[in-house]
């Protein structure tokens, strides 16, 4: 849960403080390809590094389940992709977006660990 918070809060400030609107220019005069319209920013996917923070941890904790979760990961990217709610660029900087916040909560939690394992000494 932590580490979907830490996802979700920087996925939140890239897109609505870093995000600019270039698109609403460029995209002028280009029909869209899927049959709604857009509510929000798409820069960076939101399911994708939701789900590759979760990867990135479940292959610390738990080795045999981890193929199956970075599959599912790999199929949830792309499927943003597929059904053209992204560009390449937002679902790859999602993706190493959600790769960083697993890193970070597993060195978080590894420091976290090791500081309650040294006060029961």
């Amino acid at each position: 849960m932590i580490i979907q918070h830490i996802d979700f809060s920087i996925l939140n400030f890239i897109q609505f403080y870093l995000r600019s609107d270039f698109l609403d220019h460029v995209m002028i005069g280009i029909s869209r390809l899927g049959n709604g319209e857009a509510i929000s920013y798409s820069f960076p996917s939101g399911h994708a590094g939701s789900s590759f923070a979760v990867a990135t941890v479940i292959k610390f904790i738990n080795k045999k389940f981890a193929a199956f979760v970075i599959i599912f990961s790999i199929l949830m990217a792309f499927s943003r992709l597929y059904l053209y709610v992204h560009f390449p660029s937002d679902v790859i900087a999602g993706i190493l977006i959600g790769i960083s916040c697993g890193l970070l909560a597993i060195k978080i939690y590894d420091k976290f660990y090791n500081f309650i394992k040294m006060q029961k000494l």
